[in-house]
């Protein structure tokens, strides 16, 4: 993916002068550097199959990339670089497991479910929330292991 440093810095300022949040200038600054590492975690390719250590393979494929554009994006907008790296890093294993480690998914899609009802529908949503609630998460994760674990040898 190609980035257009001066249109990624416009929309930054444009984004800075539009906030209706209160919010310090560290804060702002803050909120600013997460959605730049956002963005820039979200657009990276990914390997074509699974690696032995995701985090490396990040590292030595994209990491002098991220730092170079994080350095291009300060010289014109400062940002919290490290603040946007870590963000990147994140973003990007975290897309990594939802691709290549199918607990991850599960486990997510149970976060975002009881987070909103754009994942599954909201009486799901309301169900995991008890579930949740009454602490029987890891009954739920347990079950959702042995689920992907069936499906996995069955589509093998």
């Amino acid at each position: 993916m190609k980035f257009e440093v001066a249109h990624l810095v416009a929309c930054l300022r444009e984004m800075a002068g539009t906030f209706t949040a209160t919010l310090t200038p560290i804060e702002k600054s803050q909120y600013l550097s997460t959605v730049v590492g956002t963005a820039i975690g979200s657009s990276l390719y990914m390997p074509s199959a699974a690696v032995d250590i995701p985090r490396n393979f990040f590292l030595t494929t994209h990491g002098e990339r991220v730092n170079n554009l994080l350095g291009s994006i300060n010289e014109l907008y400062p940002i919290n670089i490290d603040l946007a790296a870590s963000i990147a890093s994140n973003v990007y294993l975290a897309r990594y497991r939802l691709v290549f480690e199918a607990e991850f998914a599960v486990h997510m899609l149970g976060h975002l479910a009881t987070c909103s009802d754009d994942v599954v529908p909201k009486t799901i949503s309301d169900i995991l929330v008890k579930v949740s609630e009454a602490n029987d998460s890891m009954a739920l994760l347990n079950t959702s292991r042995a689920i992907v674990t069936a499906v996995e040898t069955s589509t093998t």
